[in-house]
């Protein structure tokens, strides 16, 4: 009994070690502290990789899937995802699709990343521009991902749409 109690305390040691290095506090959602994560976490064992997956999931900690690389997949996806929107959209709709704050979503346009029709005191989207940027590298390697920003990714790598 006393040594599964010592062991459960050094595995939350650990994990609070983990969890400092990683920076779990700040949420900080870098590449290389994804690649710590995984570095570290190989040389344990099981159940401290259990104890540690079950950490990273009450600290609401999102993993990325892998980018599929077929950009035609990508692109039925998002016409699949936004066929219910209009033709064309306002800023708020590209906010609530893609999780990102409306500033974010403004400066994408101004420095020419999302290209938009620019209206009197008003930015909007034709849908064929807006899934231009979903699908480009840019938007899909940005760091610090919104969390609908994952989520869509990880429904885009479960997704068939029937050809291949």
């Amino acid at each position: 009994m006393e040594a599964n109690m010592s062991q459960t305390v050094s595995l939350q040691n650990f994990a609070e070690v983990l969890c400092y290095r990683v920076g779990i506090e700040d949420r900080s959602h870098s590449v290389n502290k994804n690649i710590t994560v995984v570095v570290v976490a190989i040389t344990v064992s099981a159940d401290a990789l259990i104890f540690l997956l079950l950490l990273f999931q009450f600290q609401k900690i999102r993993i990325q899937p892998q980018l599929d690389v077929d950009s035609k997949k990508h692109r039925r996806f998002y016409e699949c995802k936004l066929a219910s929107q209009p033709d064309v959209i306002d800023v708020g709709a590209v906010v609530d699709f893609t999780g990102y704050n409306r500033r974010t979503v403004s400066q994408w346009i101004r420095l020419g990343k999302l290209r938009a029709l620019v209206l009197p005191q008003k930015y909007m989207i034709p849908k064929c521009y807006l899934i231009d940027w979903l699908c480009s590298d840019e938007y899909n390697s940005t760091n610090r991902k919104s969390r609908e920003h994952i989520n869509m990714l990880w429904e885009l790598s479960k997704w068939n749409d029937g050809r291949r």
